[in-house]
């Protein structure tokens, strides 16, 4: 059982959706999030909001959807240069 928060672009309003993610997380449900911003470029940011959301979220699947990229792209990503980032290694840091 668990949620998934995507577009618009939750990292645009991660005050909100950091403390949506809270909530989420107090219910014990898992937290997967889509972004078109990958990784680097969220923790890059070093805003506070954004790095309560990637340590309390469960899934990161990050990158722009890229309409040619689509094909075979596998499951959960809508093209293939999207990643699926288990966020538990962010959870210790």
């Amino acid at each position: 059982d668990g949620v998934t928060i995507l577009g618009g672009e939750p990292f645009d309003q991660p005050e909100s959706v950091a403390e949506l993610v809270s909530r989420l997380k107090n219910h014990e449900l898992h937290v997967a999030v889509y972004s078109g911003y990958t990784v680097e470029q969220l923790i890059h940011r070093k805003l506070p909001a954004i790095d309560h959301v990637l340590t309390h979220v469960d899934l990161l699947i990050d990158g722009p959807f890229i309409r040619q990229m689509k094909e075979e792209a596998g499951e959960y990503k809508g093209s293939r240069n999207q990643r699926i980032i288990s966020m538990e290694k962010h959870k210790s840091s």
